[in-house]
């Protein structure tokens, strides 16, 4: 699949130069600046959340998990990726940048955020897209995510590229088979903690799945889904437990709609 990812890299790129240089020409600007976002601290704590990358960062190249990286774009430019790999002792850093992506690219590396200012347009009115940071007040930016700008790129990824549209069927390939093998170690009388444990591309339950719970359970199985006939896709029948959930959640329902309809029959007799 990352063979087939990697042809049809260089059209996307190409998609893509062509719907940012539209939308720069038609909203007054003369380059484009992605930033990928930066780690946020936990209040009290030294550690930091989960870090999410700038998707107009993604949009360009498949760098999810690197803060501190900018994608800068001139029409007429190859498009340069600037690339964060600090010196840390502590910290994981990023590993040197490879793969089909690169080459598409003007890639410089950098051991600090500063230093990518020096990357930056130095002439020309350029539109900052991203999380904006009080580092950039001097980096003499045009705008600051330009809401028409930022319109005419968002109706733009509506449509995908075969190259997202690949993407998105790996992933998906992916979560199927996450999720066949949590349904099997489910239904062998794994817990949910079991399953979060074992490794869920392997395609089986875990191998010492208690009984004694798939016993408590009660009959819970996976059958053909009619809708795809069997052998295409698979369901989990619920056991016991969640059938009598659901009809207690239903009873509730109905004795509370009960109680209403006898308040609004007190309340007319009242007038």
């Amino acid at each position: 699949m990352t063979q087939n990812l990697a042809s049809l890299y260089p059209a996307h790129v190409a998609t893509l130069r062509a719907r940012h240089d539209k939308a720069l020409a038609a909203t007054g600007f003369d380059h484009f600046v992605a930033f990928a976002g930066n780690p946020h601290t936990i209040f009290l704590d030294d550690m930091d959340y989960p870090f999410k990358a700038n998707p107009h960062v993604k949009y360009w190249a498949p760098v999810v998990d690197n803060p501190f990286c900018f994608v800068v774009y001139s029409p007429g430019k190859k498009p340069k990726f600037v690339y964060n790999r600090p010196v840390d002792y502590w910290h994981k850093v990023a590993g040197e940048p490879e793969g089909y992506w690169v080459e598409q690219f003007d890639v410089v590396s950098i051991a600090t955020p500063e230093e990518a200012q020096q990357h930056m347009p130095s002439s020309g009115k350029a539109a900052f897209v991203g999380e904006w940071d009080s580092m950039f007040e001097s980096w003499s930016f045009a705008g600051r995510n330009p809401a028409d700008l930022m319109n005419r790129l968002h109706f733009d990824r509506v449509c995908k590229t075969p190259y997202e549209a690949a993407c998105m069927r790996e992933a998906t390939v992916k979560g199927v088979r996450a999720h066949i093998a949590a349904a099997k170690a489910f239904v062998a009388g794994a817990s949910e903690c079991q399953n979060q444990r074992e490794e869920p591309h392997g395609g089986g339950p875990p191998q010492q799945a208690p009984r004694a719970k798939a016993a408590r359970r009660g009959s819970a199985s996976l059958v053909p889904d009619r809708r795809g006939g069997a052998g295409q896709r698979l369901r989990l029948r619920h056991h016991p437990h969640v059938g009598a959930a659901r009809r207690r959640v239903r009873r509730h329902g109905a004795r509370r709609r009960r109680d209403a309809a006898t308040a609004r029959r007190h309340g007319e007799a009242g007038r």
